[in-house]
């Protein structure tokens, strides 16, 4: 373990908890690591569900390619009886250092507890729904181990949480910084802010989760990275003041259910060869656009896709279109 004077001490991360994830705000903005081993991250909500925190993301967001930081917080979420999670850090420290930490428990039953050990010292073992904070100045140079431990139970029920958080030596995160790239919008990550009004998205962006922008009401613009390979149900439903063209990426193969629903600035949409389903309700009130072009690729529409918009004047198949199934009906041309 490098010595702490030799670690960067410019970052240091607000951490909270969303399932079994960490959840990690940098500049406003909040990711959850999606794989450890691939080291990539999603843009995520703030909270344990999207509307904990009302409109936790306003005006224009860019959304960086990649991130740098350390994880300096560790939780464990059950609902299973008789099941033991554990966390070990390592580090060494110098006499004066200051280590602090957060700690909350949250179960349903006394019996399960969370555990945390300082070396061969007990700082933590309770139970029941308590939080806490812990600080020590260690006194001479030496190799440090904190274990968290939290222990389920052979009756359960709900979910239960253990975590510790805000891991801090002299106030600044001791955690090895890592890079990883931002790939995914989460599922209902943007859902219902109402005040966010453009979003950049980076080229590393490859999905885009269910309802992850619904009610976006404001929104004026965003980019589809030509990387997007699917865009989840409900993603833009509702983003009534979404204007402009937008251009799906010839990666993607799908449009959802209620994709597009509600879109009623939007004026022109392209899909590319790629695209072999449009579901149902995917462009329904998209009540300003005035022509669509089906490409040759597509073998079916779902029911009411087009429902509502009352401005189409011209709807096009793609040369090649040999037969495409319409709701329930298929018809061939």
């Amino acid at each position: 373990m490098k010595n702490l004077k030799h670690l960067f001490t410019t970052l240091l991360l607000l951490c909270c908890t969303y399932a079994t994830a960490h959840i990690y705000e940098i500049d406003g903005i909040f990711y959850k690591i999606t794989s450890d081993t691939d080291k990539t991250v999603g843009v995520t909500f703030k909270g344990d569900s999207y509307s904990s925190y009302p409109n936790e993301y306003i005006g224009d967001i860019v959304i960086p390619e990649n991130i740098t930081f350390g994880k300096n917080a560790w939780v464990s979420t059950n609902t299973s009886s008789n099941t033991t999670s554990e966390y070990t850090y390592t580090f060494d420290a110098k006499a004066g250092d200051v280590l602090n930490f957060d700690w909350e428990v949250n179960s349903y039953q006394y019996y399960n507890y969370l555990t945390i050990t300082l070396d061969d010292n007990q700082i933590v073992y309770d139970s029941g729904s308590k939080r806490g904070k812990y600080e020590t100045v260690f006194e001479k140079d030496a190799p440090h181990t904190l274990y968290v431990k939290f222990k389920i139970g052979s009756q359960t029920y709900g979910t239960n949480k253990g975590k510790i958080s805000n891991i801090t030596i002299n106030g600044n995160n001791p955690m090895e910084l890592n890079t990883y790239y931002v790939t995914s919008i989460e599922a209902n990550a943007f859902n219902g802010c109402r005040a966010v009004s453009n979003i950049t998205l980076p080229e590393s962006i490859t999905s885009i989760g269910n309802y992850a922008f619904q009610d976006c009401s404001a929104l004026q613009s965003i980019n589809l990275p030509t990387g997007i390979t699917s865009i989840g149900d409900y993603s833009f439903k509702g983003c009534s003041f979404l204007g402009g063209d937008i251009i799906i990426p010839n990666s993607v193969t799908k449009i959802g259910s209620s994709t597009f629903q509600d879109c009623c600035f939007l004026k022109s949409i392209t899909l590319p060869n790629s695209v072999t389903s449009i579901s149902m309700y995917a462009f329904s009130g998209c009540s300003s656009l005035t022509e669509f072009t089906i490409p040759s690729s597509v073998t079916s529409i779902g029911n009411y896709a087009f429902n509502g918009c009352t401005s189409i004047n011209s709807l096009y198949f793609e040369s090649g279109t040999t037969e495409l199934e319409i709701g329930y009906k298929k018809k061939r041309h």
